[in-house]
């Protein structure tokens, strides 16, 4: 379906930017609607079936570990809240791609994105691999014999490339169940781009002429690509008030190759281009260049070396915050919210209109709690811990006493909250539409974090909430400086393999690398094994394990708890702990076991669980090593 909006007058960008977020619904809306029209009993149970450019594939419904074999696709990923297990050529994803979130240094290279590695990705046991038709042509039988894969035309010729990427991102979203956070992405990168418009405008340069070049030296002969209509970049800068002038044809990869012969019939215009800084330097000496008319005019805008024009939502607002700062111009960020309130950008990109000064403030995570606690501020309700059945353990002591319970994280109690009459209500991580619409019903909602971002961004956001960047920076610095005392003292188990083990009623689970703990042993220099695909990242924690299997622990440093404090998961581990088989393991006789706080070293937290697992190392690692 291709829709196609008219607005005859200029000063209607609020207009479009609101029927964007219409037309953005519509979009998510078709792509699920086809992938329920394709399901004609296809699929086993918990997969359904998603159309795609080679195909058909039937995708887990719960999808866990995606491999991601071209950087567009790592960005649209990133972008809806999934970290990756594998990604073709990270050092070429991070040297072009410029967004946050980034890759976890856990995410597995899988080889180049012309060759991946096959192996490598059988390997990390994906349950779904996203891929560019162009490139997998040649292989596309033997990665749908490791996993489903989902296959995009990246370079279409029936829309254009913007198109495109709106209906690949909004296809992936509804295929790792995120269609919430793809909504939320689109909704604010057309905001970006409003504001973008808006900027033009109040400088008195909207509607002006642009041409957007990649240049290099192909050959030693200066080499010039310039992008046509179709293309996702000139899409992008059209749609914030700029006029293409080069008018070439549309072209399949979005743009024509030229020399500087081209340059003999345009006259001044704003010419955005790309280099690298040393081809940079030589080109703006040149004869040839400083003779052209819009080089004369000031008018040649260097936009560095490595803007991604190729990517998804976040990279074009890179695209457009890059292009404005050449031209000296700052996007306007509009506060639309009421008196007494202030627009404060959340982990989803989505502006939340938060209360100047919160005092009734709900925390419905660890983290949440965790960072209000740290900055000294006592909320009025918060969730049990996981596995808890009250506010998590390890938070306790530092609760006031008159604070309520909101029950479970997954499922906190409505009335409950409205009950508290809160002004601010903080949620990390969660994603449920229903709730969320329920909770905004209530109070403000602000995401701190998503679950791929770490404590410390988590802490940078809320610090912000509450106008309190700098003791959130310090809290953070203290942090660091303490981990770095505590690598002197541990520089010889540097490179130690470890596991953190949370001790359940139906048997032990190592946990993956998104656990807090597993965040501080590796930054103090520690390792996960690496031959047990279930601790990279994209898992919680390996399936239970049954006690013949225990051997598997059996690394340099071990780490066991529960995450209550008694019952059921304690009893057995105290029963296992006797057993002549975790008896005869090395970990024990080396004694290199530790039994610790799983409230907070198996589950979430903040800078109060980090310095109480740093203070649990001091004591229990670097003490027993000394003596």
């Amino acid at each position: 379906m291709l829709l196609y909006i008219v607005f005859a007058q200029k000063d209607c960008f609020m207009y479009k930017h609101i029927f964007s977020r219409m037309v953005l619904v519509l979009l998510l809306v078709i792509v699920i609607t086809n992938v329920v029209n394709a399901q004609q009993n296809t699929c086993q149970t918990g997969f359904r079936l998603i159309a795609h450019a080679m195909g058909e594939a039937c995708v887990s419904e719960d999808v866990q570990r995606v491999v991601v074999l071209e950087w567009s696709y790592v960005e649209d990923v990133l972008a809806l809240g999934v970290m990756p297990v594998g990604v073709a050529d990270i050092d070429g994803y991070n040297n072009w791609v410029k967004i946050e979130p980034q890759l976890d240094p856990t995410v597995v290279d899988v080889g180049t994105r012309q060759e991946p590695n096959l192996e490598v990705i059988a390997s990390l046991n994906p349950d779904l691999i996203i891929a560019p038709s162009f490139r997998v042509a040649n292989n596309y039988e033997a990665l749908r014999a490791i996993a489903p894969i989902l296959v995009f035309d990246a370079y279409p010729t029936e829309i254009s490339h913007y198109d495109e990427m709106l209906n690949t991102f909004t296809t992936i979203a509804v295929a790792l169940n995120r269609q919430a956070q793809a909504e939320s992405v689109l909704s604010q990168m057309q905001a970006y781009f409003a504001s973008a418009n808006q900027a033009l405008v109040d400088a008195g340069r909207a509607n002006e002429t642009f041409i957007l070049a990649q240049t290099f030296l192909h050959s030693d002969v200066p080499t010039f690509r310039l992008f046509t209509d179709n293309s996702l970049a000139v899409q992008v800068l059209t749609q914030i008030g700029l006029t293409n002038a080069w008018d070439d044809a549309p072209q399949q990869y979005g743009y024509t190759t030229v020399n500087f012969e081209a340059f003999a019939d345009i006259g001044d215009t704003n010419f955005f281009y790309i280099a690298q800084p040393d081809y940079q330097s030589a080109l703006v000496v040149s004869p040839l260049w400083t003779a052209l008319p819009f080089v004369n005019s000031d008018h040649a805008y260097w936009l560095g070396g490595d803007v991604w024009l190729f990517g998804g939502p976040l990279s074009m607002q890179v695209l457009v915050d890059t292009v404005l700062d050449a031209m000296g111009i700052s996007p306007v960020v509009t506060n639309t919210c009421a008196t007494d309130f202030r627009l404060v950008i959340d982990a989803m990109g989505e502006g939340v209109c938060v209360p100047q000064n919160p005092k009734r403030v709900v925390a419905l995570s660890e983290l949440d709690i965790d960072a209000l606690l740290a900055l000294g501020i006592q909320p009025v309700a918060v969730t049990n811990g996981r596995g808890q059945t009250t506010p998590p353990r390890y938070l306790s002591q530092y609760l006031g006493t008159d604070v309520v319970s909101t029950g479970t994280f997954y499922q906190p109690n409505l009335e409950i909250i409205l009950a508290q009459n809160p002004d601010l209500i903080l949620f990390a991580g969660f994603t449920d539409a229903d709730v969320l619409s329920q909770l905004n019903a209530i109070a403000p909602v602000f995401n701190a974090a998503t679950p791929a971002e770490s404590w410390q961004t988590h802490l940078t956001r809320v610090g912000e909430v509450f106008n309190m960047q700098a003791e959130a920076d310090s809290l953070i610095q203290a942090y660091d400086a303490r981990i770095a005392h505590l690598r002197d003292s541990l520089a010889d188990a540097i490179g130690d393999e470890f596991v953190v083990v949370r001790w359940s009623a139906e048997g032990p689970q190592m946990m993956a690398s998104r656990v807090i703990s597993i965040r501080v042993l590796t930054d103090l220099g520690l390792v996960l094994p690496t031959n047990i695909p279930d601790l990279q990242d994209g898992h919680a924690h390996t399936p239970p394990l049954s006690l013949e299997k225990l051997d598997i622990v059996d690394v340099d440093w071990v780490f066991i708890g529960t995450l209550a404090g008694e019952g059921d998961a304690v009893d057995a581990l105290q029963s296992a702990l006797q057993t002549p088989l975790f008896q005869s393991l090395d970990i024990v006789k080396n004694n290199r076991y530790f039994l610790i706080d799983g409230s907070i070293w198996t589950s979430l937290g903040g800078y109060l669980g980090v310095m109480t697992i740093l203070d649990d190392i001091q004591t229990i690692i670097i003490e027993r090593t000394n003596s």
